[in-house]
This record gives structure tokens, C-alpha cells and sequence, in this order.
């Protein structure tokens, strides 16, 4: 048995021991649409592709109730996902956040912001 392959059977584990913290969310991936220079169109004709993963909400720092958005911080398993970026969603029974920065990123966990706009 390889090391990954222990690492990811044990983060496995360590979010379903964590029940009631952890979650299922979804992330959808942010399309790459292109630019037509010629016609000034905006080509939006790559779809994206949901993908169903375990989420601990780590910290919800902070609350604006005058701008109604929320931020928090979550920790996501990198097996279900190669990678995420700024601008991806994350679907989670809490709303709908963006992803806003990724904090940390390796081969086992993605550590990052999210932020909910009203």
C-alpha cells in the first residue's frame, strides 16, 4: 500500500468520524469562456461539470448583516477534485459561496475562503 493511497483512506475516515461537522457539498467549476475581438461577444459556450464533495466548515469569519454576505473557511478532500480556483462555486446547505482565495493546496486537502454575497 502506497503512502497517498493510506493518507487518502485515512482523511476518508477523519470526515466521516466528524458526522455533524462535515457536509456534503458541490463544486461547480467556473467555465472559460473566450472573447471574440472581432464581434465584442463574450463565447460562453463551455458548460461546467458538477462534482459532488465532503466539506468541514472550518471558521465562518466573519457576518455582514448591513451587506447581507457571510464568509467562511472550509476544508475540501482533493480526491473528488484536481483543483480549485477563485470564481468556482461551492453548494453547500448554507448557500451558495465563491470560492475567494485558496489558502492551501496539496495532493490531500484544499484549505480556502468562500464568500456569500446577500
Amino acid at each position: 500500500m502506497s503512502y497517498s493511497n493510506l493518507i487518502n483512506t485515512n482523511l476518508a475516515l477523519a470526515f466521516r468520524l466528524l458526522k455533524d461537522l462535515a457536509t456534503t457539498g458541490t463544486i461547480v467549476k467556473k467555465s472559460n469562456s473566450g472573447f471574440d475581438f472581432g464581434t465584442a461577444a463574450v463565447d460562453t459556450e463551455v458548460s461546467a461539470a458538477a462534482v459532488t464533495v465532503s466539506v468541514i466548515l472550518v471558521d465562518n469569519t466573519a457576518t455582514y448583516e448591513k451587506h447581507k454576505s457571510s464568509r467562511y473557511q472550509v476544508l475540501l478532500q482533493n480526491r473528488e477534485i484536481a483543483s480549485v480556483s477563485m470564481g468556482d462555486s461551492l453548494t453547500i446547505p448554507a448557500g451558495v459561496f465563491t470560492i475567494s482565495n485558496v489558502i492551501r493546496s496539496n495532493s490531500y486537502i484544499i484549505f480556502a475562503d468562500v464568500a456569500k454575497e446577500g
